[in-house]
């Protein structure tokens, strides 16, 4: 873990709970390997839980319907694709996404902060073989691995990056308490433990 002082990233902060707060349900879906699967194509398998209208998110509920909603939309757009990272961008406004495909090709799209709606992209990146590797290498769903990092450090998930640490292929997750700290896991991609 390495706090440091998020002072300048309350927009962050404000942006991810006010669309939260807008958002209300979500009904995302991603399945085991980390790709999304819409409703049609597979109308019983769903990783997230929709509140009901009544029901107020708690204090562990943090952004992570938003979170997996922008991760579900993104991976729609492009036929195949994995997860690579997700980032929280300018403010808390956009969703910085990148997919990698089968073929290893890396594109970025940008979404709103409600991760409905794509606001840029997609745009093909740079692609190396570590790419691919990694996001084959990424076993756990993606919500298990947003689930452990909350669980560990109780606020938002701002990024999630795919990378290597000690030799292991890793999702680093930074997330924002909200007394102004950030705290950086890094977490098995294949096995779902803490490792740093």
């Amino acid at each position: 873990m390495r706090p440091r002082s998020l002072l300048a990233l309350r927009p962050v902060f404000t942006a991810a709970l006010l669309a939260l707060a807008f958002t209300g349900c979500s009904s995302s879906q991603v399945d085991e390997s980390g790709q999304g699967a819409s409703e049609v194509e597979s109308p019983t398998y769903s990783t997230t839980h929709s509140p009901t209208p009544t029901e107020e998110p708690g204090p562990g509920d943090g952004n992570r319907e938003v979170l997996l909603q922008a991760i579900d939309t993104a991976l729609s757009e492009i036929a195949g694709s994995k997860l690579y990272s997700v980032e929280s961008e300018n403010g808390g406004t956009v969703w910085e996404v990148e997919v990698v495909t089968e073929a290893g090709q890396r594109y970025e799209i940008d979404l709103t902060s409600d991760g409905q709606k794509v606001v840029d992209g997609p745009e093909e990146k740079s692609s190396e073989a570590k790419h691919l590797q990694r996001v084959e290498a990424a076993t756990v769903p993606i919500s298990e691995i947003i689930d452990t990092a909350v669980a560990h450090a109780p606020g938002v998930v701002i990024e999630l990056e795919l990378d290597t640490a000690g030799g292991v292929i890793v999702w680093e997750v930074e997330v924002a308490s909200a007394d102004g700290q950030s705290v950086e896991l890094d977490i098995d991609a294949g096995t779902g433990a803490i490792i740093g």
